[in-house]
């Protein structure tokens, strides 16, 4: 690595040290983590449904663009339960929503809710 991008690089790391300060800086450092493990498990089940990019958008009705911005994380947008859902149809899966206690509340049950393409807009199984 050159010096010019050992300087970039911490720089970059200044910069984003610094956005981490504020609420609005930790909220979408959060938004960006989500998008990104998002679209790691479009990927793993794409891959695991044996298709392509291409193929998946084929089947939900869009790009594969699309797809692949999903995958790389989407630029931090995070994609809406109703694509998320229809992918994991098209691949052969069901998409589940759980949420668990965090540390400080580890008294609360765990709660999970799965949603069915046919009942999507109830959110409830």
């Amino acid at each position: 690595m050159s010096e010019t991008d050992t300087n970039s690089t911490g720089r970059a790391r200044q910069l984003i040290d610094k956005a981490l300060e504020t609420q609005e800086g930790r909220a979408h450092a959060d938004r960006v983590r989500l998008a990104l493990r998002l679209g790691a498990l479009v990927h793993q089940v794409r891959i695991r449904a044996g298709l392509t990019q291409a193929e998946l958008a084929r089947r939900i009705g869009t790009r594969q663009s699309l797809i692949s911005r999903l995958e790389g994380g989407n630029l931090g947008h995070v994609p809406g339960n109703e694509l998320l859902d229809s992918i994991a149809v098209a691949c052969g899966y069901r998409m589940t929503i759980s949420m668990e206690p965090d540390i400080a509340h580890q008294q609360l049950e765990p709660v999970e809710v799965v949603l069915h393409a046919d009942e999507a807009g109830s959110g409830e199984s």
